[in-house]
Formats: C-alpha cells, sequence, structure tokens
C-alpha cells in the first residue's frame, strides 16, 4: 500500500471519527439537557472537532517522523502516554481558548474553572490514548499483513 493510499484512507476516517465523536456530544446534550444545546455549544463542538484534526495529525506526523511504529511496544508506550497526555492539554488549551472568545461576544460558561480543565484534560487524555490504540493497532495489522503477503512470495 503506498502513501497516496494510505492517505485516502487516514484522512475521510480522521474526518469521519472526529465529527461522529462530535455528534454524539450533541446528541448526548440533547438527550440529557436540551435547553444547552445552543447555536454557540454546536459551534464549541465543531471548533473541538477541528482542533483534534489537526492535534492528532500533528501527533501521527512525531510517530512517523521518530519511527515510532517500529519500535517495540514496550519501549514506545511511555512516549505515547507522553504525547497523548501533551496532546491532550492541547486539546484542553485549544477549546477552553474558543470557548474564551465566545464568552467575549456574551456566550458560554466560566472558561477557567480548574476543576473543570482537570476533568476535560482527563477525559481527552483517555480519548486520546483511544485515538492512538486506533491508530497503533491499524499499522500493527497492516504491517503483519504485508509480512505475511512477503513469506507467501517468498515461500513460493
Amino acid at each position: 500500500m503506498n502513501v497516496n493510499t494510505i492517505n485516502r484512507i487516514y484522512w475521510p476516517l480522521q474526518i469521519f471519527g472526529w465529527l461522529a465523536y462530535g455528534s454524539l456530544l450533541i446528541m448526548f446534550t440533547y438527550m440529557t439537557k436540551p435547553e444547552a444545546l445552543t447555536l454557540i455549544f454546536s459551534l464549541k463542538i465543531l471548533a473541538t472537532a477541528i482542533i483534534a484534526i489537526a492535534l492528532t495529525h500533528i501527533m501521527r506526523s512525531i510517530i512517523l517522523s521518530r519511527k515510532w511504529l517500529d519500535i517495540n511496544l514496550v519501549s514506545v508506550l511511555p512516549r505515547i502516554i507522553i504525547l497523548s497526555l501533551t496532546v491532550a492539554g492541547l486539546l484542553v488549551v485549544g477549546t477552553r481558548t474558543f470557548s474564551y472568545f465566545m464568552n467575549l461576544i456574551g456566550e458560554g460558561e466560566d472558561t477557567f474553572q480548574i476543576s473543570r480543565i482537570i476533568v476535560d484534560w482527563i477525559a481527552n487524555s483517555i480519548l486520546i490514548l483511544f485515538w492512538n490504540s486506533i491508530y497503533f493497532s491499524y499499522c500493527f495489522f497492516r504491517k503483519y499483513y504485508f509480512q505475511e503477503i512477503n513469506n507467501l512470495t517468498i515461500e513460493s
């Protein structure tokens, strides 16, 4: 599979995944607290998805440029955890900054409650670790598949 084929798969899945996450947040909010579902809230969810797409793409670029996919999983795991925590923190900063600007026009909630920031950081960390587990699983199975094809070619 060449780079163009991988990118044709990567970008639609990346965009679909984050927009699906945003849609689930909107649906959950509608079911639990419909009065909170405003245009500003929806814009915040969209901003979160856009920021997440950008940050996880940067994270993927770091993983690829440092060749972490070629390193033993046990050795790369601490790096992935640190990178995930950092990206989750940046996601919180990005979404909180967007919320701050929404507050300037008179919409939104208090942006800088420390307890809320910590909860968001933990939730985003879990989400980014989940993203990494999907990405590493995909890369592992793709590598395994091509290794099997190579082995069959050598045997025949």
